[in-house]
């Protein structure tokens, strides 16, 4: 696990097949949340944990640079929504130009997997 220490930014943190990591830039309003890798069943516990926090203030998240969501990333996003909501913080997804739109759901593709 990398860890990258500064006054404005959380550690990075990592798990999961392609490793999810975040950078949190509270000084911020609203708080800016790059989220970088995959967010699946590994790494949404990685991504709560980086919302938890922050659940009062108005939050941007960036998913720019994750490159699939799984029902488990989805839930989170979801979940973290509603607590927003709850506590009177918000959050918001801006939308962004991709080259490379990020897999949600999408079934991995190979002879490993494909069905008799």
């Amino acid at each position: 696990m990398s860890r990258r220490n500064m006054s404005w930014e959380r550690p990075f943190l990592n798990a999961g097949a392609e490793p999810l990591h975040d950078d949190v830039v509270a000084g911020l309003d609203p708080a800016l949340v790059r989220v970088c890798g995959d967010l699946d069943v590994d790494g949404a516990p990685i991504l709560r944990s980086a919302l938890t926090p922050l659940l009062h203030r108005r939050v941007e998240l960036d998913l720019t640079e994750v490159g699939f969501i799984d029902s488990s990333g989805i839930s989170a996003l979801l979940v973290h929504f509603r607590h927003c909501q709850l506590a009177r913080g918000s959050m918001t997804i801006p939308q962004r130009h991709h080259d490379h739109p990020p897999r949600v759901l999408a079934r991995p593709k190979g002879p490993a997997h494909r069905r008799s």
